[in-house]
């Protein structure tokens, strides 16, 4: 088994990440180091052409590289991974609610299982499988996307696998509802909530007996990676598992301005409704200069003066 990343330098829990798969005997692999970062889609073409190089039967572990930290070691890892009985198992998200959820779907549309019930959000920043299959997986993207558009987003174009039925998607991933193997925490709509709330969303708790680890209320395992996408805070988790780092690797606050920017990457999806706000405002901009016209007296210099002027006139003849 082998873990695959990519990452163009070091930063965030970067450096945290690395320590971990080394005493977890995690082999790490790390694609694009020193290069010019060109997108998802770029960094999905990098562990392509790494995949070629590989045994088809080699278990591939796709990883993103600055928000994810390795909890367990590689049998672990694969014992899970096998219990799925599927040659790809793909991390999931909680679906989100109100207005969160509602921008959630529109950049990323998402299934209704229909034997379970529930809304299936994947997330392509943690997955793995055999290496054969995971690049016929790209091969199927590709056949439904422009390959050679390098700023397409990754996880966009799994979900329209999912969505579409995509026969091969069907019948050879699996998604890790129950977090056995990835946990995917996240921040919010606006980067504050914490992520000690959404850990406790997807119904994991501090460990009752040995307080240095979390467990899922459901299956009582833990979870062998934490994600934290889009900028999450995950202090919380090393304090917990008692993970070292250094001031420079930590997150003391929210990184917000980066979520916001994130959230900016997406606002194409939303030109509907940015257009029928920018109306509503211009609609309101409009009724208040109207009624300011009708009801304010306009001021007027020269009365102003003779005004004045009057006043000073009369008290003179007072005195």
């Amino acid at each position: 088994m082998k873990i695959l990343t990519v990452a163009t330098q070091g930063k965030d829990y970067y450096a945290v990440f690395v320590r971990q798969c080394a005493a977890l005997g995690l082999p790490l692999t790390t694609l694009g180091w020193g290069e010019a970062w060109r997108g998802f889609n770029w960094k999905l073409k990098q562990i392509a052409r790494h995949l070629e190089t590989l045994p088809e039967d080699e278990v591939v572990v796709v990883l993103d590289a600055y928000d994810v930290i390795p909890l367990a070691a590689a049998d672990t890892v694969m014992a899970r991974f096998l219990a799925f009985k599927r040659p790809i198992v793909m991390s999931t998200e909680l679906e989100p609610t109100g207005l969160s959820g509602y921008m959630h779907a529109r950049v990323f549309p998402s299934k209704r299982d229909a034997v379970t019930g529930e809304t299936l959000h994947l997330n392509a920043g943690a997955y793995m499988g055999y290496a054969g299959y995971v690049a016929r997986l790209y091969r199927e993207l590709y056949a439904s996307f422009d390959g050679s558009d390098d700023r397409l987003d990754d996880q966009r174009m799994m979900m329209h696998l999912h969505t579409h039925d995509n026969a091969f998607f069907r019948a050879h991933v699996a998604f890790d509802v129950h977090s056995t193997i990835f946990l995917t925490v996240t921040p919010g709509l606006f980067g504050f909530s914490s992520g000690v709330d959404a850990v406790k969303d997807a119904h994991f708790v501090r460990s009752p007996t040995t307080t240095t680890e979390i467990v899922s209320e459901r299956t009582g395992l833990t979870p062998c990676f934490v994600h934290g996408p889009s900028s999450a805070n995950l202090d919380w988790l090393l304090a917990i598992y008692g993970i070292q780092c250094s001031a420079d690797e930590q997150k003391p606050t929210q990184d917000v301005l980066r979520h916001y920017g994130k959230m900016f990457e997406y606002s194409q999806y939303f030109w509907p409704e940015i257009l029928v706000a920018i109306f509503i405002i211009a609609i309101i901009v409009v009724a208040v200069m109207v009624f300011k016209r009708r009801h304010d007296v306009p001021f007027n210099p020269s009365r102003s003066i003779s005004l004045t002027k009057c006043v000073h006139t009369r008290a003179l003849e007072k005195t």
